[in-house]
């Protein structure tokens, strides 16, 4: 698949975004405008491409950006910034699939922001709509000194696999896969994914346990296992088969009884496992293969600042060790999960002069996460995060609130979410 930035855009990955994306969506873009094809047409194309309606009248829309496993580059921060800049309201919005969002953004502008954000490689194809979602991950994956192994590139090649793949814009209903373990725990809540991968090891060698038709909301439940152990290397051999089966048996005609879970409710979790383990056979094997980690930058040198007040609390509560204890991952609070475009801005030099990996991920819980950072340098980190107002303790802690949108923008919402969430904060 073309890139349209083909250059490595961090230590690890290329970008995920793809020119012919940008051209289909400017062409129907023009055709809806000329009034050339149906607004449902319209609907369902750009759903399908990350850009929602919203409730208010008028052309008022909101753009979501992939950030596939949250991993984002100083490089695409500042893009990010310079939408919401150029596009949105001076800021972003931290989702609790790791996404970034923005809003009243101009249907007629829709365009100029995706290409401004496909430049830094970011894409929003499948990030709405009936499609296979953000695939999420552990943000201390490859730092956690509680971790099996790493399971970003695992799940990185599942995103890839998966985007703009033949089934994955036009299932039944939305698709949810996350990864985790990392933690020593389910830190992204896997067992509640359509797919959820939890790392394990066995006799020495990288694997998973998978569950799947997990869901909150309406019949909430955990993911039934399909496999307390399965090599890690049939990961995506396992989204294949789940997201076929899904595909073919999932209710089109009842979209409140589409997802996966209602297939497992209505076939019986024996019949959905036993057509799942039957697809694979059909499968021709897909082993995730993946070049060696390049070596990690040396630790960075960062200029001396002196200590602001409150660090000893966000040391306490808002870092955590590494596995190499001279490291560590320090977590940036967000209320409500929002960025202005200064501290956007911010983060990526902050990354730059203090992280050895050059990069920041995006968590679920609607935070920021710095990694490979110098135990040393942490004074100093604290008060540099506390010169853009990005250094609030509390991080992960029952004062961190997280929020969707709601009524603020929401067509589907029923109440002012944020407004509720911001009283719990302050309450507690």
């Amino acid at each position: 698949m073309p890139l349209l930035d083909s250059k490595t855009l961090g230590p690890t990955r290329l970008g995920f975004a793809d020119e012919k994306d940008l051209d289909a969506f400017i062409s129907m873009l023009g055709k809806f405008e000329r009034g050339e094809i149906s607004a449902d047409a319209w609907k369902q194309f750009r759903l399908v491409n990350g850009v929602y309606s919203q409730r208010q009248e008028g052309d008022a829309m909101m753009v979501r950006v992939k950030i596939p496993q949250g991993v984002l580059t100083p490089a695409q921060l500042r893009a990010l910034a310079d939408v919401a800049e150029q596009y949105s309201t001076g800021r972003g919005h931290i989702t609790t699939r790791q996404n970034v969002q923005f809003h009243f953004v101009h249907l007629a502008e829709t365009d100029d922001a995706l290409r401004v954000l496909a430049d830094a490689g970011l894409t929003t194809r499948e990030a709405c709509g009936n499609s296979v979602r953000n695939v999420t991950a552990c943000p201390y994956a490859g730092a956690s000194a509680l971790e099996p192994f790493d399971t970003t590139p695992y799940a990185e090649a599942v995103t890839r696999h998966l985007l703009r793949g033949p089934l994955s814009a036009s299932l039944p209903r939305k698709f949810k896969i996350a990864f985790g373990g990392c933690c020593g725990y389910d830190c992204v809540g896997a067992s509640f994914n359509d797919i959820g991968f939890l790392a394990r090891v066995r006799d020495g060698k990288p694997g998973f346990r998978v569950t799947v038709a997990g869901g909150l909301s309406t019949l909430r439940r955990a993911g039934i296992v399909a496999h307390e152990f399965a090599p890690a290397e049939e990961a995506i051999d396992v989204c294949e088969a789940v997201v076929r089966v899904f595909n073919r048996t999932g209710d089109r005609q009842h979209r409140h009884r589409a997802r996966l879970k209602f297939v497992v409710e209505k076939l019986g979790a024996e019949e959905f496992l036993r057509q799942y383990y039957e697809e694979r056979k059909t499968l021709e094997p897909r082993p995730v293969s993946f070049a060696p980690a390049a070596a990690r930058p040396p630790l960075a040198n960062p200029r001396r600042r002196p200590p602001r007040p409150g660090f000893e609390e966000f040391a306490r509560s808002n870092v955590r060790p590494q596995r190499d204890p001279e490291l560590v991952a320090a977590t940036v609070r967000l209320p409500l999960g929002d960025l202005s475009v200064a501290q956007f801005r911010a983060l990526a030099d902050i990354a730059e002069e203090f992280s050895a990996e050059r990069e920041v991920r995006t968590t679920v819980e609607q935070n920021v996460l710095l990694r490979f950072v110098g135990l040393t340098h942490l004074v100093s980190l604290h008060a540099a995060l506390a010169d853009a107002g990005l250094a609030r303790a509390g991080a992960v802690t029952i004062s961190d609130v997280v929020s969707c949108p709601g009524a603020y923008s929401c067509r589907l919402a029923v109440t002012q979410s944020r407004g509720m969430a911001d009283a719990l904060t302050t309450a507690l």
